[in-house]
């Protein structure tokens, strides 16, 4: 909400439209914020509007047309993304074993769950 009260915590709830919306989503991405961080917020402006719906201090049609403006999509904007995940090397999985587990039989049982049947990695399951 705090973007949304630096821009706009003097305008009447009458005057606040999608313009106002996209005016704090802009503001969201110029500080950096992540494009699902974003749209989240997004979501939370919108569902707070539609509780003043509910409790009849807000205008309907002012929701409506909140509701109406689209989120974030991936590739379609400047706002960025999580970097993609990846799976940590076997090696490393492996080193915190001695850490984890006192005795074989755990280690056994890690070892099959995680697909690792011995040898190098290329023995590894990869499915």
């Amino acid at each position: 909400m705090k973007y949304l009260m630096d821009a706009h915590s003097g305008t009447l709830v009458d005057e606040f439209g999608p313009d106002q919306l996209r005016e704090v989503r802009k503001a969201m991405v110029e500080a950096g914020l992540l494009r699902k961080t974003i749209n989240g917020y997004q979501t939370s402006i919108v569902q707070m509007f539609g509780w003043g719906v509910s409790r009849r201090f807000v205008p309907a049609g002012i929701w409506y047309e909140l509701k109406a403006v689209g989120r974030l999509v991936k590739g379609k904007t400047v706002a960025k993304d999580n970097p993609k995940k990846t799976a940590a090397p076997w090696k490393d999985v492996e080193a915190v074993f001695p850490h984890l587990h006192q005795n074989e039989e755990c280690r056994r049982f890690w070892r099959h769950w995680c697909g690792f049947t011995g040898g190098s990695v290329a023995d590894r399951k990869t499915s």
